[in-house]
């Protein structure tokens, strides 16, 4: 499932397996020890450039105001929820 919790019951184990032998990072790591890139280097420049955009995104939320009333529920879901 996408979250530890998620025991993901509701998959057959055979599914699982195929889904996992079709992890796109995976299948990317296996391309790229194939051509004997250096899969480390590269790894470690991907973690740092996407810590540094968590980072960066982490920093606007902080300092962005907390929106009120209507606004709060903005773009939160493709068609809005209305009540009643």
């Amino acid at each position: 499932g996408h979250s530890e919790h998620d025991r993901a019951t509701y998959r057959s184990e055979e599914e699982l397996i195929t889904w996992e032998s079709r992890d796109p990072i995976e299948r990317w790591e296996v391309y790229l020890e194939k051509r004997k890139y250096d899969l480390a280097a590269i790894k470690e420049e991907v973690g740092e450039k996407v810590k540094k955009i968590v980072e960066d995104a982490v920093v606007f939320a902080e300092a962005s105001p907390v929106p009120e009333g209507p606004e709060a529920m903005e773009d939160l879901y493709a068609t809005p929820i209305t009540e009643g």
